[in-house]
């Protein structure tokens, strides 16, 4: 066994570390790996930083000393820096007469290299995926699969040709991203590492963006998107793994947002797609850890697959009556979402659409659903409510499989919906079931419903929702009977936040209601704040909140009142008041009293 262990650990370390003669230190401080070859030295490999490391600068030097001998480096080998997407600065030295096949294929990071005039050969993809090679030598063969030859440089930025059209790549030390008016096309891979670039503007003007413009821009806190993308096949990655950008504003001409465009921005917070975008493609913010606000406008009618799987922090997510169907992953592993409304024209929901959203416990599921895919809701083990609209024909298998907070489950289908296997497993038996009057002996017969020890019929099943979980929360405190079809619903608004009425414009609360249909009945509680959201109390005397879906600034006594969006763009002309009353679309706005700090207003439709 050990002497197994000992051939495995030999094997392990040859693969990880490539063959060499004898290990050199570069000026730059980098080891890297030689061969001895007729004429000089040769670079094998490198010691590669580990995942996560810094951008490296890395110069190769003419000569490295080997027992005391200096050997003159000639040639770079086969697939030497394959992938070491980390290098954001290439130094070769003259001396260099031959660079070997796929030797920096994939070093993205390098935006530019510069290849001496003396190379008298360089390998098949060389130098594959990289933006740009600078070479004016007499070699066939180039750009060696790199995506551009010779770009024309002004400023930071390189460029396809004079016209300034096409962003190739910039200097990787560039502090700031200029896109002059002339672009329309950013590069694949143009802006990749540039770790000190803080903001980032991109306009209509830009209709075309390549794979990883913006990736790994580490320093980026904010990003204006208002490109007017022909196709989104390639605009994939744009600001992926920006761990630093928080606020990311999406502009009017915008109309999709591409393939994972904030993969993995573990700081973004707020996100807001505007009515003008329609479709949202898969992944678009996967992984976004600090996400804890989502809201989707009216232009999109299916939620993007992975959409905002494994953003463990999202709490609230609000989308409009456009929505047609929740598609599959959407939510998968968002453990802190606790409340959720789709609108009452979701007509499908996806498989593991939900899946591990351990802190949900409620969701309305819309009057229009008609199927429930396979582990929808999968360890939901917080969800303490089920209620299943007429509507819906299909149950898939374990749909609800791990609920196992759930206490009330309604299905007020006068037939029981077609269900796969394990549909409730793990939900105990005892819990409360309620289904038509008319229904209840079929139901407790059903196999799929046999499982359950009370099964009660029901003139109608009572559901409330809130206009915005965050603002209060409305409960059934009294369900109908089949003898007697009162139902009594209570709302309970929470800190700095008022009840103002219920969806059908009573003010009772509790409320009591006698509806005379079958199925279900719903009510919203409509709540306001009193103050903006999550932010501490303005100064005396200044109250800003919102109300009946305006912006209402209550005692600024003719100071200057200012609405910003997230994006920091100025949306009021500044105006002085006593008592403003500003009407904006459903968004999330700062707004600017005087020298006062800025208060946070989040307007939703009532």
């Amino acid at each position: 066994m050990k002497k197994t262990f000992i051939l495995m650990l030999v094997i392990l370390t040859a693969t990880l570390s490539p063959a060499r003669d004898f290990d050199a230190v570069s000026p730059s401080g980098h080891t890297l790996y030689c061969d001895v070859v007729p004429g000089g030295a040769m670079i094998v490999g490198w010691e590669r930083p580990q995942d996560g490391a810094l951008p490296v600068r890395l110069t190769i030097p003419p000569v490295v000393s080997a027992g005391g001998a200096d050997i003159r480096v000639i040639a770079v080998g086969d697939s030497a820096f394959l992938h070491s997407a980390m290098l954001v600065s290439l130094n070769l030295p003259a001396s260099v007469r031959s660079i070997g096949c796929c030797a920096f294929k994939g070093c993205i990071g390098l935006g530019s290299v510069t290849v001496p005039a003396g190379v008298e050969s360089v390998g098949e993809e060389a130098f594959a995926f990289i933006p740009n090679v600078e070479y004016r030598g007499a070699v066939a063969g180039a750009p060696w699969g790199a995506l551009n030859l010779n770009a024309y440089k002004e400023g930071h930025n390189y460029y396809s040709d004079s016209t300034k059209t096409h962003i190739v790549c910039c200097e990787r030390d560039v502090s700031e991203a200029t896109i002059p008016p002339t672009v329309t096309t950013i590069g694949d891979y143009a802006f990749y590492f540039c770790v000190g670039i803080g903001e980032v503007s991109v306009d209509s003007t830009v209709v075309a963006i390549g794979s990883s413009a913006f990736t790994k821009c580490l320093g980026m806190e904010s990003a204006y998107f208002n490109a007017r993308l022909n196709s989104q096949e390639d605009a994939s990655y744009i600001f992926s793994q920006c761990n630093n950008l928080e606020r990311l504003t999406i502009g009017p001409a915008v109309t999709a947002i591409p393939f994972r465009m904030c993969y993995k921005c573990t700081a973004l917070k707020e996100i807001e797609v505007p009515d003008n975008v329609k479709e949202v493609h898969t992944d678009a913010f996967m992984g976004c850890t600090s996400l804890e606000t989502a809201v989707l406008g009216k232009g999109v009618s299916r939620t993007g697959l992975s959409m905002f799987e494994g953003c463990t922090s999202l709490k609230y997510f609000a989308a409009t009556d456009s929505l047609r169907s929740v598609n599959t992953f959407t939510f998968m592993g968002c453990r802190s979402l606790r409340d959720v409304v789709l609108g009452d024209n979701v007509e499908t929901i996806g498989a593991r659409a939900f899946y591990d959203c351990g802190s949900l416990d409620a969701v309305c599921l819309g009057k229009h659903l008609v199927g429930i895919s396979e582990e929808a809701f999968r360890d939901c083990r917080s969800l303490e409510e089920i209620a299943i609209p007429v509507t819906v024909r299909n149950i898939y298998s374990r749909a609800f499989s791990g609920c196992v907070g759930v206490s009330r489950i309604a299905c007020m289908s006068v037939t029981s919906p077609t269900m796969g296997q394990g549909v409730f497993d793990s939900i105990d038996t005892g819990v409360e079931v309620y289904v038509p009057c008319d229904s209840a002996d079929s139901y407790r017969r059903d196999a799929n419903w046999q499982r359950f020890d009370s099964i009660h019929g029901t003139g109608y099943y009572m559901v409330v929702t809130a206009n915005d979980p965050r603002w209060g929360r409305a409960v059934v405190t009294r369900l109908p009977t089949c003898e007697d079809n009162t139902a009594v619903v209570e709302a309970f608004p929470a800190e700095g936040c008022r009840f103002v009425k219920w969806s059908n414009g009573k003010t009772d609360n509790p409320c009591q209601i006698s509806y005379n249909g079958t199925g279900y009945a719903y009510r919203k509680a409509i709540f306001e704040p009193l103050v903006g959201v999550s932010e501490p109390e303005p100064e005396p005397g200044v109250r800003v909140y919102a109300s009946h879906g305006n912006i209402v600034v209550d005692g600024a006594r003719g100071e200057r009142v200012v609405v910003y969006d997230l994006g920091g763009r100025q949306m009021t002309a500044p105006t002085s008041c006593t008592t403003c009353i500003i009407h904006l679309p459903p968004s999330i706005y700062l707004v600017k009293v005087g020298n006062r700090k800025a208060e946070k207003v989040i307007l939703v439709g009532s």
